[in-house]
């Protein structure tokens, strides 16, 4: 399995301190045009715009999204915000981050899942004010041999019947996330635990499909995502987050704690235990602790982000996220 050394991916420490670097190109908010943040992304480079206004965030955002063919794609993600009511609208496009208990982290995913097809991801801060709380992005590397191991957790289902009714169809589709007949178990996949479906001789499984690639639009080629369904199931990327954060200090937690696995935000979702390493499947890092005006965008489907825990009672962190 291919890797790279411990110090293009774990050494964290100094890079905040840098608005451009390598991999990432700081604009002003002013000057920022929608079709040089389109060149930019399509180098597979973040774009860090600074000094923008919630205002100018939605115009950028939406501007970005056209240059891409993906306008309608953002229209209808700013509306799963307020159908789900896990987060909340802010602005036209922009929606409240998921909400963390004390100390908690996100581990490395790009948003959503291999049926969703992500493009763009993006993360605009009002004010961060806390000791923590820094943004880091993980750039994916696209060797064939890293992601062979690695597993999607997915909704499918298992039946005799050879037809469903639309009606079937449909509930399967809104109550199940199972798309028939798409979604039906495989040879390959590996069955994790039975669930409940409300369509009669039809069972409903959680189960983990071998990792397959997605045509990003902006590259204009297949790649592989480290998609939420495949960083927030598996514990060992957690894990290597973890050690990685602790490498250079940017990891906070209580100091009874040991396992620090249980300041995970998605703790309550890990099924599997992958055996990776985070410098094999992601082969660049880029440290942001977001000030405020500050627009992050990347193409989601090559770079996974990740958020840091804060010690309570330090400042406020708000940020908002648009993803198309």
């Amino acid at each position: 399995m291919a890797t790279v050394s411990d110090e293009s991916i774990f050494d964290l420490s100094g890079l905040d301190a840098q608005a451009g670097s390598e991999h990432m190109v700081a604009l002003d908010a002013a000057q920022a045009r929608f079709g040089r943040i389109a060149e930019i992304l399509s180098k597979d480079k973040v774009v860090l715009i600074q000094g923008a206004s919630p205002a100018d965030a939605d115009r950028l955002i939406s501007g970005i999204a056209a240059e891409f063919g993906l306008s309608e794609e953002l229209e209808i993600q700013a509306g799963f915000a307020a159908i789900h009511g896990h987060r909340k609208n802010v602005g036209k496009y922009f929606m409240t981050v998921n909400e963390r208990g004390d100390y908690h982290f996100i581990p490395p995913h790009s948003e959503g899942n291999s049926g969703m097809n992500m493009q763009i991801s993006s993360f605009y801060c009002y004010e961060n004010t806390t000791d923590g709380g820094e943004t880091i992005l993980w750039g994916s590397s696209d060797d064939e041999d890293v992601w062979s191991d690695m597993k999607e957790f997915k909704y499918k289902v298992k039946t005799d019947r050879t037809e469903l009714t639309k009606m079937e169809i449909a509930t399967l589709k809104m109550t199940c996330e199972v798309e028939w007949p798409r979604d039906r178990v495989k040879e390959g996949d590996d069955l994790v635990h039975l669930m409940d479906t409300p369509v009669a001789d039809v069972s409903r499984y959680g189960v983990l499909q071998p990792a397959k690639k997605n045509h990003s639009r902006i590259l204009g080629v297949d790649r592989f995502v480290c998609w939420d369904t495949i960083g927030n199931v598996d514990r060992d990327i957690a894990k290597e987050f973890i050690k990685a954060l602790r490498r250079v200090g940017l990891f906070k937690a209580p100091h009874d704690i040991e396992d620090g696995s249980v300041l995970d935000c998605s703790l309550h979702r890990k099924v599997w235990s992958s055996g990776i390493r985070l410098p094999s499947i992601f082969n660049r890092a880029i440290v942001r602790k977001l000030r405020a005006g500050e627009l992050v965008v990347m193409n989601n489907m090559t770079w996974a982000h990740s958020a840091c825990g804060w010690t309570p009672g330090t400042g406020v962190r708000r940020v908002a996220a648009a993803f198309a």
